[in-house]
């Protein structure tokens, strides 16, 4: 249960970076998925 809330977590944290459409969010999104994708 807290590896799916934090799942949730980190989903809605890059959907929010990604709705706000600045170049620091979306840098900050792809940072974030290359990390946790390494």
């Amino acid at each position: 249960m807290h590896t799916y809330m934090c799942a949730l977590f980190y989903s809605l944290e890059i959907t929010i970076l990604f709705n706000k459409k600045r170049t620091s969010g979306a840098v900050d999104a792809l940072n974030t998925i290359g990390f946790l994708t390494e």
